[in-house]
This record gives C-alpha cells, sequence and structure tokens, in this order.
C-alpha cells in the first residue's frame, strides 16, 4: 500500500540513534522502511507505527554484503520511491585496544565503514535518477 507519502530507508533502527532518526523522520510525515541486525527490528517498527506511518521492517546484517543486498531488494519491492536515507550503520567494541580481538576490530570496520559505504552506493543511483528527473 503506498500511503502517498515520502519513503524514509533508516538502518540500524532497532535502537538508539538509528530508532530516533526513524522516529524524527516519522514526525516529519515519513513512512519507514527500517533494518536492523536482530528481531528488536520488530518491536521498534510496531512503535513507530502512528499517526498515519507505514513502517516495513527487515532483519539484516549491514555488515555484510548479503545483507545490504537483501534490505535494498526489500526496499524495491514496495515499489515506492525512496526520498531519504539514513545508513547509520555502527557498532562498538568495548576494553583496552591491547585486548581486542582482531576479528571483533575487523568486525566494527566492516559494519561501521564498509556496510555504510555499500549503503550508500547502493542508495545513491535513486537518488540521481530522481534528481535528474526533476531537471
Amino acid at each position: 500500500m503506498n500511503s502517498g507519502r515520502p519513503l524514509a530507508m533508516v538502518t540500524g533502527a532497532s535502537s538508539g540513534i538509528g530508532f530516533e532518526l526513524a522516529r524524527q523522520f516519522a514526525k516529519k510525515g515519513f513512512d519507514i522502511a527500517l533494518s536492523g541486525s536482530s528481531e528488536k527490528i520488530f518491536e521498534a517498527a510496531e512503535k513507530l507505527r502512528s499517526d498515519g506511518t507505514e513502517t516495513f521492517a527487515f532483519r539484516a546484517d549491514a555488515g555484510t554484503y548479503e545483507g545490504v543486498e537483501a534490505f535494498w531488494r526489500f526496499v524495491m519491492h514496495l515499489k515506492r520511491p525512496v526520498d531519504a536515507c539514513a545508513p547509520n550503520v555502527t557498532i562498538a567494541v568495548g576494553g583496552a585496544f591491547a585486548e581486542t580481538a582482531l576479528e571483533d576490530d575487523l568486525r566494527v570496520i566492516a559494519v561501521n565503514v564498509t556496510g555504510t559505504v555499500h549503503m550508500r552506493n547502493t542508495s545513491s543511483g535513486i537518488w540521481l535518477r530522481t534528481a535528474m528527473a526533476a531537471f
């Protein structure tokens, strides 16, 4: 169903900054396509449904190539233009640097850098087409 409202994509929206970004988009009149790496994403979507906001939740790990691609396919299957994107893809590892496992550091890079860049690149094509259509 298309409510006629603009659509925002928000990753990492299960909690924290990502959830707040999604909440702010909803307050501004956007419907939200949101992703998160756990089942909490569905709880977040339920909390965001208000005042006519439609939410489309998808569980995906944005730190993996497959997760980013799967979320993008999910959004494209909504058959709605994407009007805004907040690639809020972040995790953190606590503890002293010398005590952090290399695997943990590499996971932080995969999620925070690679996942964010991949989501930005995946979604930028539709923004460019939308902008070009305006001229």
